[in-house]
């Protein structure tokens, strides 16, 4: 009902689909509303709906129109997801391996320091080595 009325007074239709800015009427988007209020008489209109939708859903489920709306959304995120469109990926558990070995390693209390510093004079010599080829 909201959407046809949307649509059929072309309300904030230039900015956003009718559907989103239904949805946004029944979870009283500050921003939305504002606009919706300066847009024309259709505003009045949906808040009369919304107020309708509202009083409806107090009454039989004691629940708000954005209780129900954040359900929905993931309800549709729990069914992607047993559908099986996130997976375990079997490659990670090694990875996470690897990192812990050479975590424990390069954080020693002995060897991390002169691993550092041996990586320090790596760099070093190598910058003093490469700048001699241009310098020559």
């Amino acid at each position: 009902e909201m959407t046809s009325l949307i649509r059929e007074h072309a309300f904030l239709t230039d900015f956003y689909p009718a559907r989103w800015t239904a949805i946004k009427y029944l979870e009283n988007d500050e921003d939305v509303m504002a606009k919706g209020a300066k847009a024309g008489p259709a505003h009045d209109h949906l808040l009369a709906i919304v107020d309708g939708v509202a009083a409806h859903l107090q009454t039989t489920l004691n629940t708000y129109p954005e209780a129900v709306i954040a359900d929905s959304r993931y309800g549709y995120i729990t069914s992607l997801l047993r559908q099986g469109v996130l997976t375990r990926n079997p490659d990670r558990e090694s990875r996470a391996r690897f990192s812990d070995s050479l975590d424990r390693v390069l954080t020693n209390s002995l060897l991390g320091p002169v691993i550092m510093l041996g990586i320090i004079y790596g760099m070093f010599q190598a910058t003093f080595v490469i700048g001699e080829i241009p310098m020559g």
